[in-house]
Order: C-alpha cells, then sequence, then structure tokens
C-alpha cells in the first residue's frame, strides 16, 4: 500500500523505494525488512526503468532464448538501512523478450537430499522453455515440483513472466 501510495505521485522508480525506505525506517521498531524489485515500463518502447532493493535478480530472456540475471546492484532491502539513496537501472525490451521476477521460495527449493534447486537450474530451465508452447510461470513450477521429488515446499513460490509485444506503429493494425 505505501509503495503504490508513493508511486501515485513519483515518477522515478529510484525515488519512489528511497521515500518509502525513509518511512519504513521511521516506523520500524521490530527491525523488520522487505525485499522488492519495482519498475516502471514504457509500453511503447520498452523502456524499463527499475530499482531493485534487496531482491533476487530478475532474469532477463530474450526472444532468440539467451538468458541472463539482471544486474544485483548494490540497494539494499528496504527498512534497513536509514538515509539511503537508491540507484535505477535502466534496460529496453525487445518485441518477444520475457522479464521473470520470482521469490527466493523458487532458487531455495530443494530435493530429498537438500539440494537447492540455485539459480543455474532456473536459468536453464528458462532457456529451456519454448515461449510458444505454454506459460513460463507453470512451466517452472512443475520443474520445480519434478525436482522436489514429493518433498514438502519449504517456501513460498512466487514468480511473475512479463513478455513484451510492442504496441504496432501508428497505422498499422494490430496482430491478432
Amino acid at each position: 500500500t505505501l509503495l503504490r501510495s508513493h508511486a501515485l505521485f513519483l515518477r522515478e522508480p529510484a525515488l519512489v523505494a528511497t521515500r518509502l525506505n525513509e518511512q519504513l525506517c521511521a516506523e520500524n521498531e521490530q527491525l523488520m525488512f522487505v525485499t522488492a524489485f519495482f519498475a516502471v515500463l514504457d509500453l511503447r518502447c520498452g523502456l524499463l526503468d527499475y530499482v531493485n532493493a534487496g531482491h533476487n535478480p530478475p532474469i532477463l530472456r530474450d526472444k532468440r532464448g539467451g538468458v541472463r540475471l539482471l544486474p544485483r546492484g548494490q540497494n539494499p532491502a528496504l527498512a534497513v538501512v536509514r538515509d539511503r539513496r537508491y540507484e535505477q537501472g535502466r534496460l529496453r525490451l525487445r518485441a518477444g523478450d520475457t522479464l521473470l521476477l520470482y521469490t527466493d521460495g523458487l532458487t531455495e527449493a530443494h530435493d530429498p537430499a537438500g539440494t537447492l534447486f540455485g539459480e543455474r537450474r532456473l536459468l536453464d530451465a528458462v532457456a529451456l522453455h519454448d515461449p510458444a508452447c505454454e506459460d513460463l510461470p507453470q512451466a517452472l513450477l512443475r520443474c520445480i515440483r519434478a525436482f522436489e521429488a514429493g518433498g514438502a515446499q519449504s517456501d513460498d513460490i512466487t514468480c511473475v513472466a512479463l513478455r513484451y509485444e510492442p504496441p504496432p506503429p501508428p497505422g498499422l493494425p494490430a496482430e491478432p
């Protein structure tokens, strides 16, 4: 709720995170913190301005199937360091690129022997995914369940995939 209220009036993700952090630090007697990835996407051109506040680095899968983690940056989680100015990143998404956001429950899922799923397996699973066949979050969830081999889930698992498809140039009809 606080993030949303700041984002309504401030346009830059780094400024939103900086102000949100100030507010959370001021009201944090329990020493709690929150990680966050907050971004603003210009749908017309694919320009993504973002701030990563201690969260797992998103994965970018380009339309040719190449995958990479976005830079982790130096921003701490929110409500940890007072008077911290958060740094913003910028990325241009191209038609067909997919951005995957996920919680640590995905990379920290483990098999019965206690081996973590980890970033490498996640990157490999994203690289092998065929976007024409099914949606990426469901495919990853099946991959995690197979890796866990019936073991109990140890943390929440959340993932969201955003595939960028720019609007058609003015005067051209949209594709079906």
